[in-house]
């Protein structure tokens, strides 16, 4: 049995959404993540190679020593995205300048 999806949760993450990792606030750890941003998917937190975290990294999540920070949503050259104007959605095509 695996608890990964109540971490996940309890984390406030979704599955395979993409986050960065950081120190937080007077927290003892002097070393910082380097292999940013990552993710959690069914076998546990995987970093931007695809291969699993040292188990210490999640640990330090847990212990509040590590943090999470959510990665702004930005849309992808020539995606469609909608956005609420008023009493209306919209769609527009993402141009990148």
């Amino acid at each position: 049995m695996t608890y990964m999806p109540e971490v996940i949760k309890m984390l406030g993450v979704k599955p395979e959404e993409k986050f960065n990792i950081v120190m937080a606030k007077g927290s003892g750890i002097k070393r910082e993540i380097v292999h940013n941003p990552h993710c959690f998917n069914w076998k546990g937190l995987v970093n931007c190679n695809g291969t699993l975290a040292p188990n210490i990294v999640l640990i330090n999540l847990l212990n509040g020593d590590y943090k999470i920070e959510k990665i702004p949503f930005k849309p992808k050259d020539g995606e469609f995205c909608w956005w609420k104007r008023r009493d209306t959605y919209r769609s527009i095509q993402c141009v990148m300048v």
